[in-house]
């Protein structure tokens, strides 16, 4: 029994991470974000701006050398709490910040056709 529930245990951890990322990767897929595209957020109580990177297994690079596993993940990190990161982070489109839950939304309604 206790080796069937790591292996579970292990399963949960494998199809969550997949999941989680499967998005970034579709949208990278349909040309609607790219390896290598800086993602921002400018933090509105002293203006600071924090980027992240898309990397090609699709993880986030943070400007420190972190690497998160999700947008979330690298949001907290930034903000110091718990943050939608779809939310949190912006990328320039025809030279307007655009935030990546308007992108998702935009590439889930076009999935849905």
């Amino acid at each position: 029994m206790e080796k069937c529930l790591h292996i579970l245990t292990s399963c949960y951890i494998i199809i969550s991470k997949v999941e989680s990322m499967g998005i970034l990767d579709r949208m990278q897929k349909a040309r609607i974000i790219e390896i290598g595209e800086i993602f921002f957020h400018t933090r509105l109580s002293d203006m600071e701006t924090m980027t992240i990177q898309l990397l090609e297994n699709g993880f986030l690079l943070l400007e420190e050398g972190y690497i998160a596993k999700s947008l979330s993940e690298a949001a907290t990190y930034y903000s110091k709490y718990s943050v939608n990161g779809w939310r949190y982070w912006s990328t320039k489109r025809n030279g307007k910040n655009v935030l990546l839950y308007h992108l998702r939304k935009k590439h889930n309604d076009t999935v849905k056709e």
